[in-house]
C-alpha cells in the first residue's frame, strides 16, 4: 500500500512547470527555511530534557519518603610525612587528591555528556527535515480546492513553490542524516547515554 501511496504523491506534482527560475529559486529559498527550522527543533528539544533531568536530579525528596541517613565520612588518614618533606604552602591529604580526581571526572563525564546531547540534537533535527510527505498532501488538497470550487485556498505558484521546498527537504534530510548518523550513533547509543 505504501508504494502505491507514495506513486500517488509524486504523480501529482507537475515536473515541468517546477523549472520557472522565479519558482526555482524561491523553492530553494523555503526549503532552506523549512529545513532551518525543522532542524532547530533538536536542540530545544535535547535542551529542554537535559533541563528537565537536571530540575529531577535537583528536586527535593518527597514528603512521603523516609529521610535517609547521610552516608558516612571517610576516616581522616594520617599525614605520615616527615616534617622535612611535608610542603608547608598546601598540605596534601587523600581528601584533598580524591576531590580533584572527582572533580577531573566530573568534568570529563560532563564533556561526554554534553557531545551525547549535541549529536542526538543533531540527528532529531535532521530526522525531522526529511519529513514531508503530509505536506504534499496538505498542499495537493489546497491546491485541488481551488480547482473545484470559487474559493482558492492555494494557487499554482505557491504550491509549486511548496512541492520544491517539501522535495528537496526529502531528499536532502536522509541523506544528511545518514552522514551525521554514521559518525554519531555509536555515542547516542552508548549504554551510558541518556537515551539509551
Amino acid at each position: 500500500m505504501a508504494p502505491l501511496f507514495f506513486a500517488s504523491m509524486g504523480s501529482a506534482i507537475p515536473i515541468g512547470d517546477l523549472w520557472k527560475p522565479t519558482i526555482l529559486w524561491r523553492g530553494l529559498v523555503y526549503a532552506a527555511l523549512m529545513a532551518l527550522g525543522k532542524a532547530l527543533v533538536g536542540p530545544v528539544v535535547v535542551l529542554l530534557d537535559a533541563l528537565l533531568c537536571r530540575t529531577r536530579a535537583i528536586a527535593p525528596p518527597s514528603p512521603s519518603s523516609s529521610p535517609s541517613p547521610p552516608p558516612p565520612l571517610p576516616a581522616p588518614t594520617p599525614d605520615i610525612s616527615t616534617p622535612a618533606t611535608r610542603s608547608t604552602d598546601t598540605p596534601t591529604t587523600l581528601s584533598t587528591v580524591e576531590s580533584q580526581a572527582t572533580a577531573t571526572t566530573s568534568t570529563t563525564d560532563y564533556d561526554a555528556l554534553v557531545d551525547v546531547r549535541i549529536s542526538a540534537a543533531t540527528l532529531l533535527g535532521l530526522g525531522l527535515i526529511a519529513r514531508g510527505e503530509i505536506g504534499i498532501v496538505i498542499a495537493q488538497l489546497a491546491y485541488a480546492a481551488g480547482t473545484t470550487s470559487s474559493v482558492v485556498l492555494l494557487g499554482e505558484e505557491p504550491f509549486l513553490v511548496a512541492m520544491w521546498a517539501i522535495v528537496l527537504c526529502t531528499v536532502v534530510g536522509p541523506a544528511a542524516m545518514a552522514v551525521v548518523a554514521r559518525r554519531t550513533w555509536t555515542k547516542v547509543s552508548a549504554p551510558s547515554s541518556p537515551w539509551a
